[in-house]
């Protein structure tokens, strides 16, 4: 589900088309290239990771911020869920740092991560990434006109997502375990 909709889209950019699906698409879009930049969607959402150990002390979670942790099995079986805690916020590592992922193992951790509100940053940079869809549609939002007598000049502005994707990058997925 998108975390903008159609009606704040149209709010923002003070249109109200008649084409809702087109607006629909936009908000979709702009939400989509979120997640694509931060790594997760920011949606309070459910996640399996299974895999084998690596003998380290750190197991990697796709989303972060951790809202529960579900349940832990290792080989098939079930693990207290209290003996685990976050660290570096989307890597699990046992409590005290006293235990080790082994590669001989798998592990299976079902957990809820995102944000059950989505931060007003993120909603706001979303509505400003559809409205650049939508405004860019059109073909002139990347151009200035300036008419002189015979001759015209015209002039294209770059309007990159980047920019406004730079502004949340604080939500950003982190690399490397953020060490």
């Amino acid at each position: 589900m998108s975390y903008i909709t159609k009606e704040e889209l149209e709010d923002y950019v003070g249109k109200f088309p008649e084409n809702e699906e087109l607006v629909q698409h936009y908000c979709d879009a702009a939400t989509e290239a979120i997640q694509n930049y931060l790594g997760y969607d920011p949606e309070s959402s459910e996640y399996t990771a299974e895999r084998y150990g690596d003998d380290g002390k750190l197991f990697e979670l796709a989303a972060f911020p951790l809202i529960e942790l579900i349940s832990v099995e290792v080989n098939g079986n079930a693990v207290d869920t209290g003996i685990f805690r976050v660290r570096d916020k989307n890597y699990l590592e046992y409590n005290l740092g006293k235990g080790v992922f082994y590669s001989d193992s798998v592990y299976k951790v079902t957990y809820r991560a995102g944000h059950e509100t989505v931060p007003q940053k993120i909603k706001d940079t979303a509505l400003r990434l559809a409205t650049l869809m939508w405004e860019s549609a059109g073909g002139n939002l990347a151009v200035s006109s300036t008419s002189f007598a015979d001759n015209g000049g015209r002039t294209f502005n770059n309007f990159k997502a980047d920019r406004f994707l730079e502004e949340i990058s604080c939500y950003k997925l982190p690399l490397n375990g953020g060490f």
